[in-house]
């Protein structure tokens, strides 16, 4: 699986060899468009699937500070979905792309939304007493 760096290099490296393309001949341009698509064509791939790793970690560590913080500001909300609050906690320990993450927070939001529905966002009037 490429990195960031391989895949921006060969882009460079790529650019740099239409750069300096020579048009005299009679099939050039017609070997230059082929060319730009083969390179085109390969870095959208190598993007889509660059390691999603090194961001990983912050990631997480920021989906689970938010998803935590909600919890606490939201006692309702957490204590009626218990169950979706553990499977969003693993679903953040469980992601290895991009899209992974972005299903994650697609889930979150989505229980944000459904719990504003039902009123159930804020705290509780004894943990209000408790703060």
């Amino acid at each position: 699986m490429p990195e960031w760096n391989q895949v921006i290099d060969e882009a460079k490296a790529g650019l740099k060899e239409l750069s300096n393309w020579d048009f005299s001949g009679e099939d050039s341009l017609k070997n230059f468009e082929q060319r730009w698509t083969q390179i085109m064509t390969k870095i959208k791939a190598d993007s889509k699937s660059v390691d999603f790793l090194p961001a990983k970690d912050t990631w997480q560590s920021s989906m689970s500070s938010k998803l935590e913080k909600w919890a606490d500001t939201n006692k309702i909300a957490a204590k009626e979905y218990k169950e979706e609050l553990e499977n969003l906690r693993t679903a953040i320990r469980n992601v290895n792309s991009e899209a992974d993450a972005s299903n994650v927070e697609n889930m979150f939001n989505e229980l944000d939304a459904k719990a504003a529905r039902e009123g159930k966002l804020g705290k509780s009037l004894g943990d209000r007493f408790k703060d």
